[in-house]
C-alpha cells in the first residue's frame, strides 16, 4: 500500500491495486507448481491415458499463468 501512495496513488483503490499484484503473483505461482508437479509426476510414474491429465493440467497453467500477468501488468496513467 505505502509503494502505490508513494507512486502518486491515493484512495481506496490503491489496496486494491497490491492485491490484485499479489493475487497475481500468487497465481502465477500455482503455474509453476503445476508444471513441476506434472513434470516430476510424469517422469516417476506411468499413467493410464496421460494425455487427458496433460491436456487438464496445461489448460490449467495457461490460464492460472495468463490471469497472473494480466494482474502484475502495468496499466499505464492517463496523459503518458
Amino acid at each position: 500500500v505505502a509503494c502505490t501512495v508513494l507512486n502518486g496513488e491515493s484512495g481506496s483503490n490503491a489496496a486494491d491495486l497490491h492485491n490484485k499484484k499479489e493475487l497475481g503473483k500468487w497465481l502465477m505461482d500455482i503455474a509453476k507448481y503445476l508444471t513441476t508437479a506434472v513434470l516430476l509426476s510424469s517422469v516417476f510414474n506411468d499413467i493410464k491415458d496421460s494425455w487427458i491429465i496433460y491436456f487438464v493440467v496445461s489448460i490449467a497453467i495457461v490460464l492460472t499463468l495468463l490471469s497472473g500477468l494480466w494482474l502484475v501488468r502495468e496499466e499505464k496513467k492517463e496523459g503518458e
